[in-house]
């Protein structure tokens, strides 16, 4: 799996050397806002892109997993993949994900809107898990 931008998406010959079979932009797990502010996850949407991803990693497929700079939305999904995959929480899978990709920044309240506690602490999907 990898981690990239939409430049990276665009790089085929990047991605043929890399072994890249699959793209996934991680924008469309996201609620869009005028200019961005204020974007947040959709749980639901979050859950069929992890597992998307684990059918693809399943398949033998190498997936690139992209937004637009690669820092924020990217990385958040493929934390959610980790965390779900490996049966971790959402911190140490963060930290996974920044050891191949430091410019990752961590989302406390994206995690929130996962977990379901932003919600009225109804869960809202299949991916809570605690820090």
């Amino acid at each position: 799996m990898a981690i990239g931008s939409w430049v990276d998406h665009i790089r085929h010959r990047w991605q043929a050397r890399s072994g890249i079979d699959a793209c996934i932009d991680a924008r469309g797990v996201f609620r869009q806002r005028f200019l961005s502010i204020g974007r947040r996850p959709d749980p639901v949407r979050v859950a069929r892109a992890v597992q998307l991803i684990h059918v693809l990693n399943g398949g033998g497929y190498k997936v690139l997993v992209h937004c637009h700079h690669g820092r924020d939305r990217s990385p958040f999904l493929v934390m959610a993949y980790l965390s779900e995959e490996l049966g971790i929480g959402y911190q140490e899978a963060f930290e996974l994900v920044r050891e191949g990709r430091p410019r990752a920044k961590y989302h406390p309240d994206w995690v929130e809107g996962l977990r379901g506690t932003s919600g009225g602490g109804r869960a809202r999907s299949g991916m809570e898990k605690d820090i």
